[in-house]
């Protein structure tokens, strides 16, 4: 079997995490980085933490009568680097590929679409019905900085929140570009993100703020007509604030 991918920007620097796994030793993986490491640029690198993960996923929809029964099976392997601590400073940049492994009655055959599918769809790029070569992409790459109960982070990440998160029920998770900024002083941590654009579950694609309302679909009017906001919303961004404040057997969240 023969695979064929392009090399896009995304493929390249993915390709240059993966190498890095092979220059340094094994017995530097999985160490520490709370200690800063300045010496040398080997060293530093070395002392650094490198996860390789991989994940399989089976979907299928039975529906009853002359509907049509759909399922879809995917593998994803990612790989992330973070270096170690410089001076409270750290960076990380994390990749994966999505191999479309199998299928059934997902793709229309005269139209060569999507087919009236919702779920299975989505563990691929429900904008591209028709690639089948992996999919390769980069996930998490941001700088962050730590001081006693101050951290920033800068950058593509998973904002873990109850409004915005990650929803990892597909094979990758949402991304917010932009800055998160956490402080915490004992039993309180206040919390304040801004994101500029959105790396969509479902999709290879980053959309500003404003362009990532109506990626999956526009829903109805009460009347039965199809609503119509996409590209019709302005917005600076999305800005998400919190405070919460914890006990030993409570917890309060605002």
């Amino acid at each position: 079997m023969i695979i064929k991918a392009s090399l896009k920007r995304e493929n390249l620097i993915l390709l240059v995490v993966i190498l890095l796994a092979f220059i340094f030793p094994l017995n530097s993986f999985g160490q520490s980085i709370k200690k800063d490491s300045t010496k040398t640029l080997s060293s530093f690198l070395k002392k650094g933490e490198l996860e390789f993960n991989s994940r399989t996923f089976f979907m299928s929809t039975l529906n009853e009568g002359s509907n049509r029964d759909y399922f879809a099976l995917a593998n994803g392997i990612g790989v992330d680097y973070t270096t170690a601590n410089f001076h409270g400073f750290h960076f990380k940049i994390g990749g994966y590929f999505t191999f479309r492994l199998a299928e059934y009655n997902l793709v229309d055959s005269d139209t060569k679409e999507w087919a009236n599918n919702r779920y299975e769809k989505a563990l691929f790029d429900i904008k591209s019905p028709n690639i089948r070569n992996p999919i390769a992409g980069l996930e998490e790459v941001y700088l962050a900085y730590r001081h006693k109960g101050l951290s920033l982070k800068l950058g593509s990440q998973i904002h873990q929140t109850p409004l915005l998160n990650k929803n990892t029920n597909r094979m990758r998770p949402n991304l917010f570009q932009g800055l998160n900024v956490n402080y915490e002083l004992k039993k309180l941590k206040l919390s304040g993100a801004w994101f500029l654009s959105e790396s969509v579950r479902g999709t290879t694609n980053t959309y500003s703020s404003s362009s990532s309302f109506g990626v999956y679909g526009q829903g109805l009017h009460p009347s039965g007509e199809v609503n119509n906001y996409r590209g019709h919303i302005s917005t600076l961004g999305i800005g998400v604030f919190g405070a919460q404040y914890n006990l030993e057997n409570w917890k309060a969240q605002a």
